[in-house]
This record gives structure tokens, sequence and C-alpha cells, in this order.
């Protein structure tokens, strides 16, 4: 691995545009400058206006938009302005030609929904451009950078210092490294050794799935890393990559700098995932995304854990995908049927399709043929079109044209369409079928996490009030995120044990006990894992959750077991 470290780049511009904006659009100029707290964005019109609206640029059917991420951290700081995350207006209705806001970083994330702003330095940002845009029938938005004799427009620079990948910017003082094509940005928060170790399982990735997929990681890619700006994100990993092609990578958890590469195989599957968007999500795109996520979430699920042409997923991994999707696909459809799929299910269960798929061909074709062949071949037959444009329907096709493929294609749409418990008795069968046992699990064998997520759950439920409620999972206790909507479970409180039971260590015994407590409408007690945080009792008001039935798989075709 080649890491060079560059020169400091000083990024304090931006300049971007709307696309295919109304002829009767309305020029608005945003003019950018970073902050200690934030990004402040002054809008000024061409000629004044009694509303500003964004452009809702994520509003898919099913899928929260940006409208929640500027209303929680972005502030309209003139006075006499009224600003509910999507519209812009004076409180008095009269028209204007300018306001400011301040951007802050993010305090939130969204499944699908791409981070808004985060924080790389004390005053240097990255943020997602097409937060800023106004609706394109309305207005046409230019932005520039501020500078003290006024708004220049970065283009008209002759040497710009301005970072511009993609669909995100950034603005601020960040050290930029290059490594092996990627230019990587790492936030001044996130120590060495850990930035290192991102680097190294970057370009490890990258090494990786150009074998696999037969095709070049994408030119001029950049990467930014960074740890969630507050409390309320610093349990939280995720990622995204956008246009240009941009990754941002938010680090869950604080490590140990002692910490051994080899413990940090969460950390390397996580980069992995990320990197195979490159390549289905990048170089390639899916005219499915929305609808069916199972096919490019599944696919870089299922390649995080395949680290050569070669390789073969563990039965445990496999295993842990099929519960968590019978645990969580419920009696709806994967294939966009009745709308998109969100939450766990299409990564789950669009990994499973892949390890069925990999599992059927090897032993229809004696090990020549895998599920990367499909996605070779996938991507071969597309590269050579405008859009590199691939689809479900072209993934049914080749997977059709394989060895075995049409004995194959009815347990892929067994878990694609079907609908209720016969789903799984049915892909028992089908399974069965080409090789593969699949045995139904005893309680004590469930995995201990899906097993607490519908116990949860169904306390959250009775007891929150309105807005959000979750909660992050870690080695051996659950932290809530409850903030002050929740009554007696209010406050974030982190969970070890309910009524003496280990969440992660008495699963099944919990369950059984919760089962009996809540038909007698019993109070249950959580212990915190903090010293000196008090217990709380809450009312077990309704029955938790029937968890559906767990398999474990037994017998592979032909082949011993990849453990």
């Amino acid at each position: 691995m080649k890491v060079l470290f560059v020169a400091l780049v000083a990024a304090f511009t931006v300049c971007f545009q709307v696309q295919a904006v109304s002829a009767s659009a309305i020029p608005v100029q945003v003019a950018l400058e970073a902050q200690s707290d934030g990004v402040v964005a002054t809008y000024r019109f061409q000629k004044p206006v009694t509303e500003f609206q964004f452009e809702n640029t994520e509003a898919y059917d099913g899928f929260e938009d940006a409208v929640p991420l500027r209303r929680a951290t972005w502030h309209v700081t003139d006075e006499g302005f009224v600003f509910d995350g999507l519209l812009v207006q004076r409180a008095d209705g009269q028209p204007f030609s300018s306001f400011s806001l301040l951007a802050e970083p993010d305090i939130q994330s969204y499944d699908r929904v791409y981070p808004a702003i985060y924080r790389m330095g004390a005053s240097a940002y990255t943020f997602f451009t097409r937060y800023f845009y106004g609706n394109q029938d309305q207005f046409e938005t230019y932005a520039c950078l501020q500078t003290h004799t006024g708004c220049v427009n970065w283009e008209h620079e002759a040497e710009s210092s301005f970072i511009e990948e993609g669909m995100y910017l950034s603005l601020g003082d960040i050290v930029v490294r290059q490594i092996d094509g990627f230019s990587f940005y790492a936030a001044d928060s996130v120590p060495v050794f850990l930035a290192d170790h991102v680097a190294a399982f970057l370009a490890e990735s990258a090494i990786n799935y150009t074998a696999i997929f037969g095709f070049d990681a994408p030119k001029a890619s950049s990467v930014y890393v960074t740890y969630a700006a507050n409390d309320d994100m610093e349990t939280n990993f995720t990622g995204s990559v956008a246009e240009g092609p941009t990754m941002v990578l938010f680090i869950a958890r604080k490590i140990d700098p002692s910490i051994k590469r080899a413990d940090l195989g969460w950390l390397r599957a996580f980069i992995a995932h990320e990197v195979v968007h490159y390549w289905n999500g990048g170089l390639f795109v899916t005219d499915d995304e929305e609808q069916q996520p199972w096919l490019h979430e599944g696919s870089a699920t299922y390649f995080a854990e395949v680290q050569a042409p070669d390789t073969r997923v563990p039965v445990e991994t496999a295993q842990a995908w099929m519960n968590g999707c019978a645990a969580t696909v419920s009696e709806k459809s994967l294939d966009g049927r009745v709308g998109p799929l969100v939450g766990k299910a299409p990564y789950d269960c669009g990994a499973l399709i892949h390890w069925l798929l990999d599992a059927g061909l090897r032993q229809a074709s004696e090990n020549k043929i895998t599920a990367a062949t499909v996605w070779r071949q996938m991507f071969a037959g597309v590269a050579g079109s405008d859009r590199r444009q691939y689809s479900a329907a072209l993934f049914k096709t080749l997977v059709l044209q394989q060895p075995g493929g049409a004995k194959l294609w009815p347990a892929i749409d067994t878990i694609l369409g079907s609908v209720g418990d016969r789903r799984w008795d049915r892909l028992v069968a089908q399974a069965a079928d080409f090789g593969i046992e699949l045995r139904p699990s005893a309680l004590e064998e469930y995995d201990p996490a899906d097993m607490f997520m519908p116990i949860l759950f169904t306390f959250l439920d009775e007891e929150c009030s309105a807005g959000n409620r979750g909660f992050y999972y870690f080695d051996d206790y659950v932290k809530l995120d409850t903030g002050d909507r929740c009554g007696p479970m209010s406050g974030d409180p982190a969970i070890r044990t309910i009524d003496g039971f280990s969440l992660y260590h008495d699963t099944a015994a919990l369950y059984r006990h919760l089962v009996s407590a809540c038909k007698a409408h019993a109070l249950v007690t959580f212990s915190s894992r903090e010293k000196g945080s008090p217990d709380f009792s809450v009312e077990c008001k309704a029955m938790p959750e029937v968890l559906p039935q767990a398999y474990q798989i037994t017998r592979l075709p032909e082949m011993e077991m990849a453990h």
C-alpha cells in the first residue's frame, strides 16, 4: 500500500448549479462560509420572493427525506423569518431579497438518507450539496465562496483550492492523503492509528474487488472519515457512497489504540461493504434502488464477506443473514410490489439470496461458477451503455442462464416475493433440492439481538409519546435512544439486564420470563451497566412479539461446511 501525505488543503469555496431547472426559475446565489459552529449560507435573490422552498431531494416513497435533517440543525439567523426544514418565509408574509442560515452538523442519521453535514475540523466540514438547492421549479441555485471582497465563483480562480467530489463538498482546512488512487480525508478528531487502519482496509478492499468484479476501481475516488459530532450519533456507524464517487464513513465506537488488526473484523466488513458500492453504485448503477434495495445493498453485504473470487462465506454468517431476514421481513415482499422495504431486511435478505445463489451455482458447476460470476457478467453487459445501468430483471435473466439457475430461481423468488410463515417452509424444501439442509432452531440457538430487539421495541412502542425511538447495541449492553419522550425509559440509559436476565447471555430465559410477566401486566426492572445510574421499572403492557422461526444450516451441497 502506498501512503503519501500531501499539503494541507485550504478548501473554502463551493460552486454548484441545479440542472434541468424551469425556464421561469428565479436565480438565487448562495454564499457559503465555514465557521466554528457550522456552515453559514446566505441566499440572495435576483428579485424579491415571498418564500423559498428547498429541493426535497430524498423524498422517496417510504423513506425519510431531507426535511428532518434540516429541521433539527439548520436555523435561519435573520430576525422575522420562520423555517420548517423545507420552507423559508417571513413571519409577516412580506417579500424578501435575502436571508442567512446556519447549518450545524447532523445530530441524527436516517435510513437510506445521505448525511447532510459533518465536522472534519474546528472550522472544516463536508456536506451534501443538494440539501442547499432551491426547488428546481422555482429557483436556479448557484453557490460561491464568501470572501472579504465579495462572493467569488471558484471556477474563475486560476488555482482553486476547493475540494469538489461529486455531490459532497468540503469547506475548511483538511489534511489529504493519496492512497492507491483514493483521496483520503480524515477528520482531526480521528486518531492516526484508526485512520491508518481505515486506509489499509480501503486499499485492500479496492484490490480485492477489482479481482472479483473484473473492473478497476473508479478513478479519482474520495473518502471522508470522521467520528460523529455528538452523543446522539456517537454510537452509530454508517457509510454512504455518492456521485464522484465519494464515500463518507462515520466510525461508530471509541477504539482502544492497542487493538490488533485481527480484532477489527467489524471495521473491515463495514468498509468493504461501502467499497463494493464503488462498483454497484459508482461505476455501475441500478435502476431499482428505490423499490428493490435488496440487490445493491444485499450484494454489498454479501461481498463484504468475500475477500477473493474463491472465498466462501462462513455458515455462521449465512445463518445470521437468514435469521435476520426472517426477523425483519415479516409478511412483506422485497421485490417492490408493495413499495420499498427499508431497515435491516434489504441487507440480510439480499445477502442471503446471494449466499444461496453462490451455493447452488457452485454445486451445479463443480465450483466453476459463483455469485461473483453473475455480477461480472452483469457489469460487462452494461459497461458499453451510456448509463451503465443494471437491474433486478437483468440479474434474474443472468441467473436463469447459469447451470442450475432455473432450479435456483424459485428459492430466490420465495425470499423476494412470498409473504407469511409459509415463505420459510417453502424455502426449506427448495433449498433441500440443491443440497442445503435447514433445521429449525431451538430458542437457545437464536441470535440474542434477534430476540431482544422485538422485546425492547415492545416497551418503547408503549412508553414513547412521539418522535424517533430506538437503541444501539454493543458487545454486552444496549443504549436506548429515547431523549425525553419515553416516560421512565427517557434519558438514553444503557441497559444490561431486565429483571436480572442479561440481554446477551440469558436472552431465551428473558423471553420466556417476559411472556409470563406481560400476561400479568407486571412491573419489570431495567438495570443499567453504568455505576451510579439508577434502575427503573416499567409496566409490561403488551406481549413481546412472537419470534419468527430461526434456522440452523446443517448441510451444504457436496462440500465441507465452511466455518
